[in-house]
């Protein structure tokens, strides 16, 4: 009993096995009926699948879609093997295609295996190549995960992997020192100006009349005069004070 669409199984049978031919005996059907599979495949998702070559191979396409149905082969597996007991040994027969480079398969990959073996029974293909090539079998659907040669290395076929990682952001710039405050320049009226001539003309009349007062009187003058002299030369243009 298969569970996923026989269309998708003949699909990865033929990458998986290399030729239509030998696709078609591990399913028990005929060239004939494996290609119809295929081309109908191709026809429903509009997209050339499979590079029909010895051995076949997949296109970009086809890399895409057997990145995700490996998993599902996987997962009916179990399945079957929680839905109908007396087939529960077929999971753990189906190999689970792993990528691994060859430092840490002499290391620590084979116990870590051997002990899901024993627990669960499952059984591992394991495709063994340089470090910089164990990603690519994920990326092309070969594997459902692979294992590089650094700590954090093993990624799993749900991932992306077409992209570089997003570089760090950079650090924002440090804000620009405020500027300095200038004191705007002040005037000094001389120490003789002690009377506004703003004040009424009585008032003036009253100091007028004080000894001294005329004279003080004239300085105040002279020195609003040198006020509003000041005040017209520091104003911004168009500004009448």
């Amino acid at each position: 009993m298969d569970l996923v669409h026989p269309q998708l199984a003949a699909f990865a049978a033929v990458l998986e096995e290399g030729s239509f031919e030998a696709a078609a005996r591990r399913l028990s059907i005929s060239p004939s009926a494996l290609s119809q599979r295929i081309k109908a495949l191709e026809d429903r998702l509009g997209q050339v699948l499979v590079v029909r070559q010895a051995p076949c191979r997949p296109t970009a396409a086809g890399e895409a879609l057997l990145r995700r149905v490996r998993p599902m082969q996987a997962l009916e597996a179990e399945a079957l093997a929680e839905l109908l007991p007396e087939r529960g040994s077929d999971a753990a027969r189906t190999p689970i295609p792993l990528a691994v480079n060859d430092d840490s398969l002499d290391t620590w990959f084979v116990p870590a295996i051997a002990d899901l073996h024993q627990r669960h029974g499952y059984l591992f293909d394991l495709r063994m190549d340089d470090q910089d090539h164990t990603l690519q079998l994920l990326r092309d659907g070969s594997v459902l995960g692979a294992v590089g040669g650094v700590v954090g290395g093993a990624y799993g076929a749900g991932e992306n992997l077409g992209e570089a990682p997003s570089p760090a952001p950079a650090p924002a710039p440090a804000p620009a020192p405020a500027p300095t405050p200038v004191a705007a320049p002040v005037w000094t009226p001389p120490e003789a100006a002690s009377i506004a001539p703003a004040h009424p003309l009585e008032v003036r009349e009253i100091v007028a009349a004080q000894p001294g007062g005329a004279d003080a009187l004239a300085a105040a003058d002279n020195v609003a005069a040198q006020a509003g002299s000041f005040l017209d030369s520091v104003a911004p243009a168009g500004w009448h004070l």
